[in-house]
């Protein structure tokens, strides 16, 4: 079962789509500024959110800055999401912080996220 808050904005799809484009040709300031729009328009794009962390295309301020910009669009009832943006972006040379935010989200929420932890 899809719910409606579960879908993404068309509009960010298309960004996304475009940066990962960008990306792809190895354009890593067009990709980043696309993938960014992608999350500006709907911060549940984490297709967005994922390939500029796994492909490691932001500095660190860069990612703090992104995060900070995140926080702003996102809604007061996604905590969870700001908990989990806050602990990916910034965070990846230390993935103990990043698994221990997951556990707090797994508290508050009652779910399981799937995180490996990798010392």
């Amino acid at each position: 079962l899809i719910t409606e808050e579960a879908l993404i904005d068309l509009a960010a799809a298309a960004c996304c789509i475009i940066g990962q484009a960008y990306a792809a040709m190895e354009n890593r300031s067009r990709a980043v500024e696309w993938l960014q729009r992608a999350l500006m328009v709907d911060p549940k794009c984490t297709e967005a959110l994922s390939l500029l962390i796994d492909r490691k295309m932001l500095s660190v301020n860069e990612q703090f800055i992104l995060r900070d910009k995140i926080l702003q669009v996102l809604d007061v009832s996604e905590s969870w999401r700001a908990d989990l943006y806050a602990a990916m972006l910034g965070t990846q040379d230390n993935n103990h912080f990043f698994f221990q935010t997951v556990q707090t989200i797994q508290k508050k929420k009652k779910i399981k996220v799937v995180a490996q932890y990798q010392d």
